[in-house]
């Protein structure tokens, strides 16, 4: 199983070196095997370590599923050290989403859910994640008003979005979705230093943000222009 995954990564990193276009009959693209040869040592290299990642994943999902708790626990934190090295891969968040579901955790499970809608993915998988994030809003009083504020800043009712967030924040303050959003509001409300401390917030209690750069970006951008480089 292993050999015959490695091999399909490799025919997916290194393929479009050996593919031709068809002279005739139906359009198709035909791949010479032999002609992966011209993969370089550093794409295979690739290839094999993008395999062992799905391996390690696929493992920790199933410990996910095992019902115990030890087990468990070894899962979450697997697919987090598989997230904070491969940025790549979107589905250790899902994963995340489903380790932290079972266990009832619900913020942790929330924001991972919603960092993997950060990916493009599947139309059928972003409806099924959309379904999840609702159920635990039905759970949990601190993501139901979280929902609440996002619905608001999504109408630009910003003044009812900061209010909100900041209430989310205050219930839970390790939240850090709470505080991008905070943050956001705080920009729309003509708030850049608030914003700024919002965003440090989220980027502190959230350290598998995938758009860390953006917010990181912003954090600097605005600093810049209030005079408060660090």
């Amino acid at each position: 199983m292993r050999s015959m995954l490695v091999l399909s990564l490799l025919l997916a990193a290194c393929a479009e070196k050996a593919a031709a276009p068809a002279q005739s009959g139906p359009r198709f693209r035909v791949v010479d095997v032999s002609a992966l040869n011209a993969c370089s040592e550093g794409e295979a290299k690739s290839a094999a370590a993008q395999s062992d990642v799905i391996l390690k994943y696929a493992a920790a999902a199933r410990q996910a599923r095992s019902g115990d708790d030890a087990a468990s626990m070894d899962a979450v934190r697997t697919m987090e050290q598989l997230a904070r090295e491969n940025a790549w891969f979107a589905q250790t968040h899902y994963g995340l989403g489903v380790a932290y579901g079972l266990r009832e955790a619900w913020l942790p499970a929330y924001a991972a859910y919603k960092r993997y809608l950060h990916f493009q993915v599947h139309a059928a998988d972003r409806e099924r994640v959309r379904s999840e994030l609702a159920r635990m809003e039905a759970k949990a009083p601190a993501l139901r008003q979280y929902a609440d504020a996002e619905r608001a800043a999504q109408q630009s009712a910003w003044a009812d979005a900061g209010k909100r967030a900041q209430l989310v924040v205050e219930d839970q303050p390790t939240f850090a979705l709470g505080h991008r959003l905070l943050a956001i509001t705080h920009a729309a409300n003509g708030r850049p230093a608030d914003a700024v401390l919002a965003y440090e917030a989220y980027l502190q209690y959230d350290p598998l943000a995938v758009d860390r750069a953006e917010v990181e970006q912003i954090i600097a951008g605005t600093r810049a222009a209030l005079g408060t480089v660090k």
